[in-house]
C-alpha cells in the first residue's frame, strides 16, 4: 500500500493491491473502507476518481462517500484470485491530524456469488501509512535583547500554519534546553493576541513548565494565517554560545496537526552586566531607641522592569518587630507600585510600570517601624 504524499490536510493517492480469495465476477461491487477519523479523507466538494487496474488492465470508475468513507468500485471484468489486482484512488485527503492507531483498510465484495464477503484478512497485511504533520509556511522570533543573562528580555514569535486550527487545540511551543520558563522574578507575562477565545467571555489559556509553553481555549483559527505568541520579562541564559531547539506544534487531542523542529536560532550577544544602585540616604524620626519611627529611604536604579521587584532589607538581629498592617509611599522618580509585603524583616515592592534613571531618585517611606532597643 502507498500513498503519492503523507501531509495532514493534502490530497493525495491511494494505491493497494488485494489479493481475493475466489474470483470476483463482473458487475460486482467492492467496497473499500478507509480507517474514517476527523474530518476523513473524503472531503465535500473534492473530486475524487478512482479506478481498479487488473491483469488486463481494465480500469473503471468509483463513488466516494463523504462521512463514511467508502470508495464503492463497480467491476467491468472478472478479477481472478490469486492475482494482484491494483486500486488506485486519486485526491483522497489527509485528515486534519496525525492518527498511527486508524490505518486498517479494510475490502468487501459483493456479487452474485458472495454477498459481502470480507477480503481484507488481517489488517496488518492492508495497513495504510501515518500521514505527517504539516509544516508552518512561517516562524519567527524577534528578540531585540539576545545577550546572556539579560533580564527583562520579550520574545515575539510570529508564525503560519498551513493547516486549520480547530477547537480544543493546544499549541505547544519548546524552548531550547538553556532556556528556564520558571525561574524569572517576577514571573513571565504570556499573550497570544491573534486568537479569540473559544468561550464566551473567556481568556486565552496559557501554562509554561520550564522549557514549554502551553496555548489553549482558541476558537477556530483559518488556516494559513498569521498568528503572535509574545513572552514578556524573560531571563536569558546564562551560559552558552547560540540559541537552538526551538520547536513548535499544534496538536488535537495530543494528536499532530502541524509541527516545525529548530526553526530559528540566533548566536548569543555580550553578557549581561548587572545595573548599579546608587544610595543616597536613609533617614528615620524620631531616633529614641523603642520609639515607632518612619523610615525615608532615597536611591537611583539604573532600570527596572514593569512589575519589578525593589527589596529592602533591614537588620533581623536590630529590628525585632516590624509593622503590620505594612504602610508604604513612594515619590519622586516612582509615583505608585503594584504591591508592598513584608516577609520577615525585608520589604519588597512590586512596581507597576517601568523606572530608568532619567526619571530621578525613588523616594520610599515606611511608617511605624519600631527602632532597635539600643541605638
Amino acid at each position: 500500500m502507498t500513498t503519492t504524499g503523507k501531509e495532514v490536510d493534502s490530497a493525495f493517492d491511494l494505491t493497494y493491491n488485494p489479493y481475493f480469495a475466489t474470483n470476483v465476477p463482473a458487475n460486482s461491487f467492492i467496497i473499500i473502507h478507509m480507517p474514517f477519523f476527523a474530518n476523513g479523507f473524503v472531503r465535500a466538494n473534492q473530486m475524487i476518481t478512482c479506478y481498479i487496474i487488473a491483469a488486463t488492465s481494465t480500469s473503471v470508475p468509483c463513488i466516494a462517500f463523504q462521512n463514511s468513507d467508502y470508495i464503492l468500485f463497480r467491476t467491468s471484468a472478472i478479477l481472478n484470485s490469486g492475482a494482484a489486482t491494483n486500486f488506485l484512488i486519486k485526491n483522497l485527503v489527509w485528515p486534519r491530524y496525525v492518527d498511527s492507531t486508524k490505518n486498517c483498510v479494510e475490502t468487501f465484495v459483493s456479487s452474485s456469488t458472495s454477498a459481502y464477503s470480507h477480503y481484507s484478512g488481517s489488517c496488518v497485511t492492508f495497513t495504510l501509512p501515518a500521514s505527517l504533520p504539516s509544516p508552518f509556511t512561517l516562524t519567527k522570533l524577534d528578540a531585540p535583547k539576545k545577550g546572556l543573562g539579560m533580564v527583562d528580555c520579550t520574545y515575539t514569535f510570529t508564525f503560519v500554519s498551513k493547516s486549520l486550527i480547530p477547537l480544543q487545540s493546544t499549541i505547544v511551543l519548546t524552548f531550547p534546553s538553556d532556556y528556564n520558563l520558571l525561574i524569572s522574578n517576577p514571573a513571565l507575562r504570556f499573550s497570544a493576541p491573534t486568537f479569540s477565545s473559544a468561550t464566551v467571555g473567556g481568556t486565552i489559556n496559557t501554562v509554561a513548565t520550564s522549557s514549554q509553553l502551553f496555548v489553549s481555549n482558541m476558537a477556530v483559527f483559518p488556516a494559513n494565517s498569521p498568528f503572535t505568541i509574545i513572552v514578556e520579562g524573560l531571563r536569558n541564559p546564562t551560559s552558552g554560545t547560540q540559541s537552538s531547539g526551538w520547536r513548535i506544534e499544534i496538536k488535537y487531542n495530543d494528536m499532530l496537526i502541524s509541527q516545525q523542529a529548530s526553526f530559528t536560532y540566533f548566536p548569543y550577544g555580550t553578557a549581561y552586566i548587572p545595573g548599579i544602585i546608587i544610595f543616597n540616604s536613609i533617614f528615620a524620626y524620631p531616633l529614641n531607641a523603642d520609639e515607632f519611627a518612619d523610615y525615608s529611604i532615597e536611591f537611583t536604579p539604573s532600570y527596572i522592569p514593569a512589575y519589578g521587584e525593589i527589596w529592602i532589607t533591614f537588620p533581623d538581629q536590630r529590628y525585632k518587630s516590624m509593622p503590620s498592617p505594612l504602610v508604604c509611599i513612594v515619590s519622586g522618580g516612582m509615583q505608585s507600585f503594584d504591591s508592598c509585603t513584608l516577609s520577615s524583616t525585608t520589604i519588597k515592592i512590586v512596581l507597576d510600570t517601568k523606572y530608568q534613571m532619567e526619571k530621578g531618585s525613588i523616594f520610599v517611606k515606611i511608617l511605624s517601624i519600631q527602632n532597635p532597643s539600643q541605638v
